[in-house]
């Protein structure tokens, strides 16, 4: 019976239509890479059938390239184009390929730049890159630590909450840059559908570990302790995804390595160690865990700038932004049922105390958001 109707509908008697004759084709030029004399561009299909390759344009004048391993692409199959063209440095430069079908597919690269190849001096570079926007600011918010510490005990619901409005925020931020990237992936691995799948996923997760690790049998010092790691680990998943955007906006050419990036990304990133080591406020904690905390939230950039750097993926920056974001939300959860254990959810919002931490958190993300222009 299935059989019956799928034939019915692709052969059109069913609905008595017209079954065009040409299939809806796709190629996404899913990255641009510049050698001396060359532009090298990866091709996926993401259309509902194979795709033959039948010409090449640059800068729309047709131009001769080889397609490798063949110039007829199966579906969500890849494929390597190569054209002699002698391009300029810092001029934009668009790609565009023609089925035989004569559908036309292009991308671009807005400032041409050599691609940057595997060498110990880039390793160099894209590992300092890590470092000054995640790891360094991550341990310069941790110094807040003695400062809160020395806070009475009726400041800690504050911190509590300031710690809760940086998270949402990040949260979204983690959400939105998700979006925007899983919208430049190749269409037909439905990456949206992926970011909702790794956002559910890993909160679901963290909420069978962060359940047990959170229990309100266990003790005050263990709880706040077991919030520190499971913020850190948030952001952690979240700084992943950020250098790997900054990596590849880097190697591309679409930003610059300057003070006043650096800057941002330290004033932006700062407040992230705060969060981390609010819970951490109420009970004396070794180094040995203020140490932990702080690499497992700014470490990720390092591997997140070298592989964007060398060989970015919307695809994987989407779904690491959104594992990330899916933590922090469960995080959220976590903090805010730590909070009102004594207490009951709805009488800690009549809070002044609390109403002005959640404020201060999300106002003081999102103006140091406003500094980082990459």
């Amino acid at each position: 019976m299935l059989a019956l109707l799928i034939y019915s509908f692709e052969s059109g008697v069913l609905l008595q239509v017209p079954v065009s004759s040409i299939p809806v084709e796709r190629v996404d030029i899913e990255r641009i890479s510049l050698r001396p004399g060359e532009i090298i561009a990866n091709l996926v299909n993401s259309g509902a059938t194979d795709v033959e390759i039948a010409q090449l344009q640059v800068n729309d004048a047709i131009w001769g390239g080889t397609v490798s391993p063949s110039n007829v692409i199966p579906r969500l199959g890849k494929a390597t184009l190569s054209v002699q063209y002698p391009w300029i440095e810092l001029e934009p430069v668009k790609i565009s390929v023609i089925t035989s079908n004569g559908i036309k597919f292009e991308g671009e690269i807005a400032v041409a730049i050599l691609t940057p190849e595997f060498s110990l001096q880039l390793l160099y570079v894209f590992v300092l890159i890590g470092i000054y926007i995640g790891l360094l600011p991550v341990f310069l918010g941790l110094g807040w630590y003695p400062i809160l510490k020395s806070l009475s005990a009726r400041w800690y619901d504050f911190f509590l909450s300031f710690t809760v409005g940086l998270l949402v925020l990040l949260g979204v931020d983690s959400i939105k840059e998700a979006l925007m990237m899983s919208a430049e992936a190749p269409a037909g691995f439905n990456v949206t559908l992926l970011v909702v799948f790794g956002l559910l996923a890993s909160f679901i997760s963290l909420m069978t570990i962060g359940g047990s690790a959170i229990s309100s049998k266990s003790g005050v010092a263990r709880r706040g302790l077991a919030l520190a790691y499971l913020i850190s680990l948030g952001i952690g998943l979240h700084n992943l995804g950020e250098g790997l955007a900054v990596g590849a906006a880097y190697a591309v050419g679409e930003i610059a390595l300057g003070a006043f990036l650096i800057i941002g990304f330290m004033t932006h990133n700062t407040t992230e160690g705060i969060a981390i080591v609010s819970p951490l406020s109420s009970e004396k904690t070794s180094l040995k865990h203020i140490l932990a905390v702080g690499l497992i939230a700014g470490a990720p950039t390092i591997p997140g700038a070298l592989l964007g750097g060398f060989s970015f993926s919307n695809l994987w920056a989407s779904l690491f932004l959104a594992i990330g974001a899916g933590a922090i939300f469960q995080v959220v959860f976590e903090v805010l049922r730590y909070m009102a254990d004594s207490r009951g959810v709805l009488s800690i919002f009549g809070d002044l105390r609390v109403f002005l931490g959640l404020t201060l958190g999300m106002l003081a993300m999102y103006s140091t958001s406003l500094l980082v222009t990459a």
